[in-house]
């Protein structure tokens, strides 16, 4: 059996975990939709997040609220709001709560804790991505996403996305748990494919059928997966972060216990390779739509010498910069950045009772006409040095969230993204049928609605 811990005796936890229990206030005086008794407008959300969001933005301006998903959030979406809440000076505002709707199912993860409790577990996951490490991660990662590369079908057309996301969970578990996957592979990403789903479900008991059901099903496999390795990582050598994690926790004065590394290792096996498949899937299909730009950036890459990218080199690349920045602007893994308020507060001149789920819009951010020029145009020049419109304000771009809770794994990303579009574009020529047009699934995260579709052929060099 796993062991426990007694949360911190934190002052603000106890507090917000109190008030957690105390039913909502009704939101009748701020603006924005109801919809249809039950589910709300959570259709209408499914169905084309962004156009929803921006036709209420454009309605009711920087705050509104919207019933879905079997409650009643208001959404913030300017730079003021984003840093009061992401900064979060006074404490008033609770990840843990703000997510445990869509994300409890990751139990105790580090996206789940607030206060002293995260400083303490986040102190402990930071080791993980110092730069020593992450020179590690790059020096493995141009061996295994050259090899994935190779390994896809040329000539004949392949779903990028699949391939992608199943090369980057074996990734994941070699570079966090020195293992190789094998055939255990596709039981697993099907299950984190589950886990994703269900946080979007729109029933949340657990029914037979419902992805609920079934994204609880994939925690406990997932889970499981991971139990079952403890004895024998326990006794091993092995000086991966998962099995330095596990011996850990055996100090009586471990900041963290088993259950909690379990937690947090499915929570950072699932963004190492699922918002990064996001992020290269749109990527690559904005390179199919602007094969102008995909030779711009061949051109860059082909500079340099040597046949890996190093951290160093990272640098030398403005243009793949630009063109990734732009494809995190416009197609943001995290569409809003949950956190509930735990006393009443003012802001735009509307009250906000305490206990309110309150949403930093991250999608209407990237999407703000007083912050980006044309905002709906794929623009990378938009953050060339002579331009630099993400500079006019530090909480305008916000693909990977901010203040205490910006995520761990940002230069991961930037990494993983940059080594595998090294390989790719220096080698290959990537298309898509002619007269395909991109459509995007934009819940959970956005992803192509076909999978992606393309033809990959050798460049001669």
């Amino acid at each position: 059996m796993m062991q426990t811990q007694t949360p911190p005796n934190d002052p603000a936890l106890e507090a917000m975990r109190k008030l957690s229990r105390r039913p909502n206030e009704k939101l009748d005086h701020i603006p924005g939709p109801n919809g249809l008794p039950l589910i709300g407008c959570s259709f209408d959300i499914i169905k084309d997040a962004p156009a929803f969001m921006q036709t209420e933005f454009k309605k009711h301006g920087p705050v509104f609220k919207v019933n879905g998903f079997g409650s009643t959030s208001v959404n913030f979406a300017d730079v003021d709001a984003a840093r009061m809440m992401l900064l979060n000076k006074d404490k008033n505002f609770s990840s843990e709560l703000g997510w445990a709707r869509v994300a409890g199912l990751l139990r105790t993860g580090i996206l789940l804790r607030d206060f002293s409790d995260h400083r303490v577990h986040r102190r402990v996951l930071q080791q993980a991505f110092k730069r020593p490490v992450l020179a590690h991660y790059a020096e493995q990662l141009n061996q295994q996403l050259k090899r994935g590369i190779e390994s896809w079908p040329k000539q004949d057309s392949f779903k990028f996305q699949h391939k992608l996301k199943s090369l980057l969970l074996d990734n994941a578990a070699s570079l966090f748990m020195g293992a190789e996957l094998g055939k255990e592979s596709d039981a697993l990403n099907k299950n984190f494919v589950a886990l994703l789903n269900a946080t979007v479900s729109l029933v949340r008991w657990e029914i037979p059928g419902t992805s609920w059901y079934q994204g609880r099903n994939g925690t406990r496999f997932l889970r499981a997966w991971l139990e079952k390795q403890i004895e024998s990582r326990l006794s091993s050598d092995k000086s991966d972060f998962f099995t330095t994690l596990l011996k850990l926790s055996q100090d009586p004065e471990s900041e963290m216990n088993l259950e909690e590394v379990i937690d947090h290792t499915v929570l950072l096996l699932f963004a190492a390779h699922d918002t990064t498949t996001s992020t290269i899937s749109t990527i690559a299909a904005m390179l199919c739509e602007q094969p102008e730009w995909q030779e711009t950036l061949r051109e860059e890459l082909l500079q340099l010498s040597g046949d890996a990218l190093t951290l160093e080199e990272f640098n030398k690349l403005p243009l793949t910069d630009q063109f990734f920045n732009e494809a995190l602007r416009r197609y943001p893994p995290i569409f809003v950045v949950l956190r509930r308020c735990i006393s009443e507060f003012e802001y735009g001149g509307f009250r906000i009772p305490s206990n309110t789920q309150t949403n930093v819009n991250i999608h209407l951010l990237h999407h703000h006409p007083d912050y980006w020029t044309d905002p709906f145009k794929f623009d990378p020049d938009r953050f060339s040095a002579a331009r630099a419109e993400h500079k006019k304000d530090m909480f305008q771009f916000l693909p990977f969230g901010g203040g205490a809770h910006k995520c761990l794994g940002i230069n991961f990303a930037e990494i993983q993204t940059k080594i595998l579009l090294f390989h790719l574009l220096r080698n290959y020529k990537i298309e898509t049928a002619a007269g395909r047009k991109n459509r995007f699934n934009h819940l959970p995260m956005p992803l192509p609605k076909d999978g992606l579709p393309i033809k990959i052929t050798a460049l001669s060099r």
